[in-house]
């Protein structure tokens, strides 16, 4: 990356005399720091990114035995009431592991995606749907009241179900989803009304998610947050994220708070990690690559101006959607998150900032320290040829504000950088030229020049 003094492609300013409000935490994940079984351990690299929130879908994917209520509570036919039927260990130790990282946990109640063709297993809605509520307020118990041996996690986040308008993940119908949710809500939020509890989980803002809120709202069913998910472009995630908000309003559910809690990037279509490797080999190649890199930096700096209160993406675990490789080292999808961070933990009065484009996947989010003795700025050039401007990389950036003269640590995430530090530069008020060939991402680390 090289300044010049070219004309300009893509206009981004920061005022740094402008303060608006904070850096949102916006960076939860989902799963935490163990995976296979325990064989490997990213806990140091957790540490590093701090997760705000991890929500716990799909856990034996990670570690076996965790999460799920049929792993909880094997015997559906048993006494619900009997502490010795139900076995917690392995999801203890595996939720501490998220604890001792820093994270606060989002627990979703159910069941893991199941992609065997043969047959399903565990998907299926319970027999008895009062008696999976009752086993659901024993694992609150457990986790929050010391029950069964067990803890004072104060977990508040309780949701129900995942997805359920998909046969990989529910066998029943709309109605009986519903159906679960309601008895569930009614009975966590009799249990402890300071619980939040939610759903649906939904692949995307669809006709069934709709359905559900409507319901939700016709019935009176308590609906503390609605969760939704989006595995497509800048554009049309940042245009779904605003279209829930409005729907949820306009059904009078103001209060309900915004959960984006899987979000990542599917390239030329969706494919999963049980395609053939032709198919899937190269599409998760380029969501930990460079393409998925600025993607994500992209997402962190828009997210600040939508109207979400949690998004969490997924996953953090090694291999497919994740931020490190088979052998648990990082790939270019963690020095996104990473940068992140850096920026929210080291200058986190957020700024006025101009230049954000869905459209062209271009992004700035910047901040100031709260002693005004050090800026940074993140910018992110996504989506590069195909978009609705030359794509060849230049932006020019325009910082004003500062109280003392800066210099400009350039830091970049791209094909050959992992926010390595590439060069220092002087910045001025006068607009600069920045050489960012998409896809790409920096972070620019302001101070005092010498």
């Amino acid at each position: 990356m090289t300044t010049t003094t070219c004309s300009p492609v893509h206009e981004l300013t920061a005022d740094f005399s402008r303060i608006a409000g904070s850096i949102r935490p916006l960076n939860s994940t989902n799963l935490g720091p163990l995976s296979m079984h325990g064989c490997l351990d990213t806990t140091s690299y957790y540490r590093e990114l701090g997760f705000p929130f991890v929500r716990l879908h799909d856990a034996p994917y990670a570690m076996f035995n965790t999460v799920d209520i049929s792993n909880i509570f094997p015997l559906f036919h048993a006494d619900e009431t009997d502490p010795a039927n139900y076995v917690f260990a392995p999801t203890d130790d595996y939720i501490q592991s998220i604890l001792d990282c820093g994270g606060r946990i989002v627990y979703r109640l159910g069941q893991t995606i199941e992609h065997n063709k043969r047959r399903k297993y565990f998907i299926h809605p319970p027999i008895d749907t009062a008696k999976w509520a009752r086993i659901c307020v024993n694992i609150v118990r457990h986790y929050n009241e010391g029950w069964a041996n067990g803890h004072r996690h104060g977990i508040r986040h309780w949701e129900i179900w995942c997805e359920p308008e998909i046969n990989l993940l529910w066998s029943g119908t709309p109605d009986q989803y519903f159906q679960l949710y309601e008895t569930t809500a009614r009975a966590l939020k009799a249990h402890d009304p300071d619980l939040m509890v939610g759903g649906p989980a939904a692949c995307d803002f669809d006709d069934f998610s709709r359905n559900f809120a409507t319901y939700c709202r016709d019935h009176q069913i308590p609906l503390d947050f609605f969760s939704w998910h989006n595995y497509n472009g800048i554009q049309k995630t940042y245009t779904a994220a605003i279209e829930v908000r409005t729907f949820l309003d306009g059904l009078g559910l103001n209060r309900v708070e915004s959960h984006l809690n899987e979000w990542s990037r599917c390239f030329d279509g969706f494919v999963h990690m049980s395609d053939p490797g032709r198919l899937a080999g190269p599409m998760f190649a380029r969501v930990a690559g460079p393409e998925g890199a600025a993607f994500v930096a992209a997402m962190l700096c828009l997210m600040q101006d939508l109207p979400l209160d949690m998004a969490n993406y997924y996953w953090a675990l090694p291999g497919g959607w994740g931020m490190f490789d088979s052998f648990g080292a990082p790939n270019k999808l963690y020095f996104s998150f990473k940068a992140f961070r850096l920026l929210r933990d080291l200058t986190p009065q957020r700024v006025q900032v101009t230049g954000n484009d869905p459209a062209t996947g271009v992004a700035i989010l910047a901040g100031l320290a709260e002693d005004g003795r050090s800026a940074g700025v993140l910018v992110a050039n996504a989506e590069g040829p195909g978009s609705n401007w030359n794509g060849r990389g230049k932006l020019r950036l325009t910082l004003t504000g500062l109280p003392w003269v800066a210099e400009a640590r350039v830091h970049v995430i791209d094909a050959s950088h992992s926010l390595s530090p590439r060069e220092t530069i002087p910045v001025t008020r006068e607009p600069f030229e920045l050489e960012l060939p998409a896809p790409a991402a920096v972070w620019l680390e302001l101070r005092p020049a010498p």
